[in-house]
């Protein structure tokens, strides 16, 4: 006896020969639109449908597999446009960041040298005030003369 599922194969490139089976009824041009997959070049053909499960699966697998390297090389691609502006901002910015170093570092130096001259002035402020000390008592001791 002949096998019915021999009956309902479909000589195509795009179904392998599926299985035919109502249920799974599934065109590859309506796979490939539902992935966002324009590129597709499948016929339109409503006879060109995928009617296997396994073989449904496969396919939108690919779809999906394609899509996600298209995803991650615009990724990529787009990652390295964003490097390149960075190191042109960091190069540009470079310079700048240079000056305000040493900028900084003369404003440190002038600090520790302000703050050096502030002890001096309170050393010579403090024999000041010792002398003016020494010369009020020299003049109380001449005035009980």
């Amino acid at each position: 006896m002949e096998n019915p599922k021999e009956n309902n194969k479909v000589e195509n490139p795009h179904t392998v020969n599926a299985v035919l089976h109502p249920t799974f009824v599934f065109s590859a041009r309506k796979l490939a639109d539902q992935l966002g997959d324009t590129k597709a070049d499948m016929d339109p053909d409503p006879e060109q449908q995928i009617l296997d499960p396994k073989l449904r699966r496969i396919l939108s697998n690919s779809f999906v597999a394609q899509r996600s390297r298209e995803k991650k090389k615009n990724h990529l691609a787009h990652m390295e446009i964003q490097k390149k502006t960075f190191e042109n901002e960091i190069a540009q910015k470079q310079p700048i960041q240079d000056l305000y170093q040493n900028k900084r570092q003369a404003q440190i130096v002038e600090e520790e040298t302000l703050y050096q001259e502030i002890d001096i002035l309170k050393n010579y402020s403090m024999f000041e005030d010792a002398e003016i000390e020494k010369n009020k008592g020299e003049v109380n001791r001449e005035r009980e003369l």
